[in-house]
């Protein structure tokens, strides 16, 4: 979708500061040394007491207090999530609207689209603002917490190494204090991988997560040549998400202002398969690869990517980056955003 005056004011992660290490990881037997190549990373941030809400707390007053937008002022309140936020049958969202101080006008409410409910909440958030001229901000979160023994983050897919942490943007009319500008945010998708995470024995009638987590992809499907099956259908749909948000932003990828090309913070394996065979028709040579110190932020990845790119110094005024994300289902979302002009 094209976007005209949509502002991101700002953002905010929130990491846990104790780690595990690689080492850490050799030493307790979750990895070998033939796992290290796949990982993409040297540690993995763990909460060891906060939950995943709390976390994303933290992250939105961060970026409430950068915006300057008041938590009474936000119009909804839209939190992404891939795991378990602390209850069970329960809504996140207001727990976070209502910890920040979000008022009676504030719509709180939930993504769980997988890795990709982050890109999928700021788009909403945008479309809703762009439809709306009488709105006046939406705060997107996200967090994830992927604690032993349901989780061995390193192991329970080691193509994915899994970081705890949370993320926050604040989305309203541009200014010229904004973070970012988001030019378009486009998506294409391919429902029919849904089968690679088919569980064997069929459909439960309740969760299992205490027998542990095997978050790599259906053996079966890849014993029956699903490996070309998923790289042509990420290649199909991440080439259309890329021209799409390009031409939505009045770009090509040959334009000099595209300072960055972000992917999310998959293991290098991953990334490839994803998206290897349409960066190289579009942006070759060009994939920045954050989050060395994070690994994948389960739904954060778009965002957090997005709060490097401005805390980092990556950008200069004027400059655009392309932020490209993709999560299980499979959904690809792609962002185009600007770095303000003062």
């Amino acid at each position: 979708m094209k976007f005209e005056g949509i502002g991101i004011a700002a953002t905010a992660t929130w990491i846990p500061k104790t780690t595990e290490s690689v080492e850490d990881a050799l030493a307790s037997g979750s990895l070998s040394e033939d796992d290290l190549e796949g990982l993409g990373v040297k540690e993995l941030p763990v909460s060891e007491d906060l939950s995943a809400v709390e976390m994303a707390v933290l992250a939105a007053e961060s970026a409430l207090t950068r915006s300057g937008v008041a938590a009474t002022d936000l119009d909804a309140v839209a939190h992404a999530w891939t795991f378990h936020q602390g209850y069970d049958m329960w809504s996140p969202p207001h727990y976070i609207a209502d910890k920040l101080g979000a008022g009676r006008r504030t719509l709180p409410y939930g993504i769980q689209q997988s890795c990709n409910g982050g890109a999928t909440a700021l788009l909403l958030a945008a479309q809703a603002h762009a439809s709306d001229p009488t709105s006046k901000a939406s705060l997107v979160t996200t967090a994830d917490r992927f604690g032993a023994p349901v989780w061995d983050r390193w192991a329970s897919n080691p193509a994915v190494p899994l970081g705890d942490g949370a993320t926050a943007a604040v989305i309203h009319r541009v200014a010229p204090s904004d973070a970012l500008h988001l030019l378009s945010l486009a998506h294409a998708s391919a429902p029919e991988l849904w089968v690679t995470r088919e569980q064997a024995g069929g459909f439960t009638q309740f969760p299992t997560w205490h027998e542990g987590i095997d978050a790599r992809p259906n053996r079966d499907f890849y014993a029956a040549g699903g490996y070309e099956i998923f790289r042509q259908a990420a290649y199909e749909s991440v080439s259309q998400a890329f021209a799409q948000s390009l031409v939505e932003a009045g770009l090509t990828a040959a334009d000099p202002r595209i300072k960055q090309v972000v992917l999310p913070r998959l293991g290098p394996r991953v990334t490839g398969l994803m998206f290897g065979l349409a960066m190289d028709e579009f942006f070759p040579g060009r994939a920045l690869r954050l989050g060395e110190s994070t690994g994948h932020l389960g739904a954060g990845d778009m965002l957090a990517n997005m709060h490097d790119l401005v805390v980092g110094g990556w950008l200069e005024p004027g400059d655009i980056a392309v932020v490209a994300n993709g999560g299980g289902g499979y959904t690809w979302s792609v962002a185009v955003v600007e770095a303000p002009l003062p």
